[in-house]
């Protein structure tokens, strides 16, 4: 009988071992789903995380580049103000210039009579001399030119 209580003390022993075994290893098992779940959930938080992250800089890539073609639009709007205010002013000097050429002529003209002039009044009186600096630089001086 001693060798049965040993036996079945063997066998509880064994049995209460397996046991321990079990709830321990379905411990561990259990122990392993929570750790990869709470893994799980820090995982999906990063992934929120980077898209977001990745939402906010597209958001400011596109901002980026409205802003540069706003600034593009701005500067080529200046560009054009100014392009047309050079235009403004080339019309103006192509202007001036041809008033200046066409009073140019016009004191060529004038002289080219005023001379022709002095030498038909030289014909009829030679001994007289005749000084026309005076009336040009007079009609010079209120010329469009000096304006």
């Amino acid at each position: 009988m001693t060798n049965f209580i040993a036996t079945c003390k063997g066998q509880l022993f064994l049995k209460s071992h397996h046991e321990i075994m079990a709830v321990g290893g379905a411990q561990k098992v259990s122990n392993c789903q929570t750790y990869g779940e709470e893994l799980s959930k820090k995982q999906a938080a990063q992934e929120s995380t980077i898209r977001k992250l990745r939402a906010q800089i597209r958001d400011l890539e596109e901002e980026e580049e409205k802003g540069l073609a706003t600034k593009l639009k701005g500067q080529v709007h200046a560009n054009n103000e100014a392009r047309t205010k050079l235009k403004g002013h080339l019309r103006e000097a192509e202007e001036r210039e041809s008033m200046l050429v066409q009073t140019l002529e016009e004191l060529r003209q004038t002289l080219s009579r005023k001379e022709q002039q002095i030498s038909i009044f030289h014909r009829f009186e030679p001994n007289v001399n005749v000084d026309i600096s005076n009336w040009e630089l007079e009609h010079v001086n209120n010329s469009p030119i000096y304006d």
